[in-house]
């Protein structure tokens, strides 16, 4: 399952993947990684609290930074094991990857929504346009700045996995439990980086946001290409926000 041929018609896929990047982190240092990490925290921490908004008078910069600043930590951490990343995809074939990524991750929200909803579980709701008033110009920006945002977001997704799988490499041999236990590591990780924007209601950041970010990893072991991972990424908020946010705009234009 989740298995496909690259440009040398090897057999890769998830666990084979995932038992090469282990391989490879196992062979970092481990403080390299956690110094990255603890800048990497720094400064999201930075650019969620209120010290930050000064930054928000500028068009995009906060997006743009909050990327930069992500994909720079991890690529510092990943040092000459990048390109076990950015593995080189034809357009069709990256296109294809994110798609199928899309409705994995979809799948998971599906599962994890119908688990909440069978309890009757209260969600939690969050205001995605902010102060803007719904205007049409408010909308574009929201929908502008999360593409950008969304780079950085998913290196957050892959960080905290890989970081996971450096720990685990100096007490363990791989196994297919080291990439679950790290798959879970990741999406609580993610789904917390979300506590403020859900008013801290945890069951629903760790089974519905943590649990649906497993999809995006599972596009990047595919293919070990975050680029996938990301545009897998536009694609399921692109059907959950900027569709409707257009829609929205159309009819109250």
């Amino acid at each position: 399952m989740f298995k496909l041929n690259n440009e040398h018609n090897e057999t890769v896929g998830i666990w084979e993947n995932s038992k090469i990047i282990f391989q490879e982190l196992k062979q970092e240092k481990f403080l390299r990684w956690a110094f990255f990490l603890c800048v990497g925290i720094g400064f999201y921490t930075y650019f969620i609290s209120p010290y930050s908004d000064w930054i928000g008078h500028f068009s995009f910069l906060k997006e743009c930074m909050f990327s930069f600043v992500s994909t720079t930590v991890f690529l510092c951490a990943a040092g000459n094991k990048r390109k076990y990343f950015f593995r080189k995809m034809g357009f069709f074939r990256l296109m294809g990857s994110a798609l199928i990524g899309c409705i994995i991750t979809f799948v998971f929200l599906v599962i994890s929504v119908a688990i909440l909803t069978s309890m009757n579980y209260e969600f939690s709701s969050t205001s995605i346009v902010g102060g803007g008033g719904g205007d049409g110009r408010s909308i574009n920006y929201v929908i502008i700045s999360s593409l950008i945002q969304l780079y950085g977001e998913t290196m957050i997704i892959i960080f905290p996995f890989c970081f996971c799988m450096k720990i685990l490499s100096m007490f363990m041999h791989w196994s297919k439990m080291v990439t679950v236990i790290s798959l879970v590591f990741s999406g609580v990780c993610f789904g917390l980086t979300h506590y403020s924007t859900y008013d801290g209601n945890l069951i629903q950041l760790i089974l519905v946001i943590g649990l649906s970010s497993v999809g995006f990893l599972i596009t990047f072991l595919r293919v070990k290409n975050i680029h996938s991972a990301y545009l897998a990424h536009v694609f399921y908020d692109g059907i959950l926000l900027f569709i409707p946010l257009l829609i929205l705009q159309h009819y109250y234009s």
